[in-house]
């Protein structure tokens, strides 16, 4: 045997040593840590921002205070927080940890230091005894530096009257989702994305957005002279990056009267014939003006209605349409008489003219009662008073009266015209609406209990019709849909304010992981903007996966066929399409704007969506084909018996015959009494 020096240990004496420092060391770990299992922190935010990313969280434990916190990314630590702030709460203002109020830490890095793409944010929490806790990390999609986009309009020091808008460029594909402004101290308001064609940037830019890249906001600005601040920024998961700052001017807008002797002189002639009219003393003779008689919600509920009053006995009509359209024959077959008129004049002298021509067909009708359908139709209100005859108005537009002023006339309304407009809301015997969120923005102008919300009603007893007669795996055939794919169903008109294209860079992102799914988007009409979102989806590379297909009155086929029906727009009082699709029994998506919540309750009758960004629109699009076929099928009916209660074509003929009967009456009135609503 070797004798050992003075002094030493055997080996096997080191080893046994060696392994009881180890158990020592983890014992201590359990003890002075968070303890086996549990938390010491979280990092809860990353922001980005322009030129650094800030990273925030929490660190504690029971038992134990933490020396330092070192942010750290892919594992390599980059930064030292700073400690001691006040601990982060909960979406319920609940702090995350009750171990400190003062738990939370924050650290930033330049953010040049990292290359776009993937990366695990994460946190060292450094104890006493050489001994160190990871946190918990979050994974962050870091965005291209490029700028997602830009603020074009304002510009710097620009006088604005009215209505401002604001208006840029995004593309969605550069890690942000969606683009908010803000004026002064206001809240946030989400631009419209996908909204406006940008041929300069589809220039320059190889992004499948790129043609339909323009973004925009409407701020109502009011009569009042100030400065306003606009600050316009992109928005993702984990930051925001500004895209511009303007201050413009607000000016009041020029709302004078030029000749006002001129307009007053012709609205004395067009009384003195109004005084001529005699209205029939027997039945309903009622006199319709309405904006155009192409197809759309609101000229499809007006055909609807006419139809069902026509049926009864002693009604007649006549229409005054400010265009003409396919619906005009319709019309006609049913036993109206139909006038096409120009657009009335913006200014009082224009207006008057006008108002003049439209009242000498309007004497010759003997009409009783007045409907005008539409807020553009506020001349067919201020036209029955002069005529002597109680009107009915259907408001079917959800913008507030001062955005409606500066957006949904021809040019900018003199004061005159203006008058005409508000006194309208104070003149009609009944102001109808489709949604209790669009009766909100309009009531104050309205005679008390003169305001009222009239449910849209469609024909069920055509939709049975339908589905009875036309079995679906045939029709699905026809339109040369296959048996295993999943068929999504847009209908509308291609334009801005439906975004259609919004929902097609969702879809494109969608399919890449459900290879079931075909979009359909029914609405084509040929026009500039069509050809616009024809470019989008031909860069979008889904192929014949999604289907632009033109508008037509033929519509009843893609109900049937339709596995779900998706509406994404920005805008909408109540859409009737949604409701067609409800009672046909095909599950809906729908954008969770004014009557849309109203009416469906999400994941019971249908899936509500929020529209401002393309992620959240493929979220709920996943979300529909993630479910299993007996979930969708519940959804259906659930919506089917939704419509079936309570909207009916009869029973919607039935409230306006009723509203008919009582708008003349010179006394106080509560319409909803009036209409059994107690």
């Amino acid at each position: 045997m070797t004798a050992q020096p003075p002094g030493s240990r055997p080996a096997a004496l080191d080893r046994a040593l060696q392994r009881t420092r180890a158990h020592v060391a983890r014992a201590r770990r359990a003890v002075v840590s968070a303890g086996p299992g549990r938390l010491a922190g979280v990092v809860t935010d990353v922001r980005v921002d322009a030129d650094r990313i800030t990273v925030r969280g929490w660190a504690a434990l029971p038992s134990q205070g933490i020396a330092a916190v070192w942010l750290t990314v892919d594992g390599v630590p980059l930064a030292l927080a700073d400690r001691g702030r006040t601990t982060p709460t909960d979406a319920g203002g609940r702090p995350l940890t009750g171990r400190s109020p003062h738990a939370g830490w924050v650290a930033s890095i330049e953010r040049s230091r990292l290359q776009p793409g993937y990366h695990r944010v994460g946190a060292l929490a450094l104890l006493g005894y050489g001994l160190v806790e990871q946190l918990v990390p979050l994974d962050v999609d870091l965005p291209s530096a490029d700028p997602p986009g830009a603020l074009d309009l304002p510009a710097e020091g620009e006088q604005v009257s009215g209505m401002l808008a604001v208006r840029g460029w995004f593309l969605t594909s550069r890690g942000y989702d969606r683009v908010e402004v803000t004026t002064d101290d206001g809240p946030p308001r989400p631009a419209q994305l996908l909204h406006h064609p940008r041929p300069d940037i589809a220039a320059v830019v190889d992004d499948a957005d790129a043609p339909l890249s323009g973004w925009e906001v409407l701020v109502p600005l009011g009569q009042t002279a100030r400065e306003v601040r606009v600050v316009a920024e992109a928005v993702g998961p984990h930051g925001r990056i500004l895209l511009g700052k303007r201050t413009v001017r607000s000016v009041p807008v020029d709302v004078t009267v030029h000749d006002p002797g001129r307009a007053a002189v012709l609205a004395a002639r067009t009384d003195l014939l109004a005084r001529g009219h005699r209205p029939d003393e027997q039945g309903l003779n009622l006199l319709v003006l309405t904006h155009h008689l192409g197809l759309g919600g609101g000229q499809l509920y007006l055909q609807e209605l006419l139809r069902r009053l026509l049926e009864r006995e002693g009604v007649t009509c006549t229409v005054m349409s400010l265009s003409d359209g396919v619906l005009r024959e319709d019309l006609e077959a049913m036993g109206a008489r139909v006038h096409v008129v120009a657009n009335p004049g913006w200014t009082g002298v224009g207006y008057e003219e006008w108002l003049q021509l439209v009242t000498g067909i309007a004497v010759t009708t003997g009409a009783n009662r007045v409907l005008a359908n539409t807020a553009g139709c506020y001349w067919g209100v201020d036209l029955a008073a002069r005529l002597g005859v109680p009107s009915v108005w259907a408001v079917h537009e959800s913008y507030p009266p001062e955005v409606y002023l500066a957006v949904g006339f021809p040019g900018p309304p003199d004061e005159w015209v203006r008058r005409r407009f508000l006194d309208a809301f104070e003149q009609a015997g009944a102001v109808v609406f489709e949604a209790d969120a669009t009766q909100r923005l309009f009531e104050h102008l309205v005679r008390p209990g003169r305001a009222v919300r009239v449910d849209y009603g469609i024909d069920l007893e055509r939709v049975a019709e339908v589905v009875a007669g036309h079995p679906r795996d045939a029709v699905r055939r026809r339109l040369g849909i296959g048996p295993d794919e999943v068929l999504l169903m847009c209908l509308g008109t291609l334009e801005p304010r439906k975004a259609q294209a919004l929902l097609a860079t969702a879809f494109a992102q969608v399919s890449r992981t459900h290879a079931e799914a075909v979009l359909a988007l029914v609405g084509d009409r040929g026009d500039v903007f069509s050809a616009i979102v024809h470019q989008l989806v031909d860069r979008l590379g889904v192929g014949d996966r999604l289907r632009l297909l033109p508008v037509t009155p033929d519509i009843e086929d893609w109900y049937l066929a339709a596995d779900a029906f998706i509406l994404v727009s920005s805008v909408e009082s109540l859409p009737r399409s949604m409701l067609e699709a409800m009672a046909f029994g095909t599950p809906v998506i729908a954008s969770a704007v004014f009557g849309v919540p109203e009416v469906i309750r999400d994941g019971v009758n249908g899936l509500l969506v929020d529209n401002s960004s393309v992620p959240s629109v493929a979220a709920v699009l996943r979300r529909l084909l993630q479910m299993r076929p007996d979930e969708r099928q519940r959804i259906a009916t659930a919506g089917r018996l939704t419509v079936e209660a309570n909207r009916s074509s009869t029973l919607y003929a039935h409230d306006y015959r009723t509203l008919f009967d009582v708008a003349g009456s010179a006394d106080p009135v509560d319409l909803d009494q009036a209409l059994g609503r107690g």
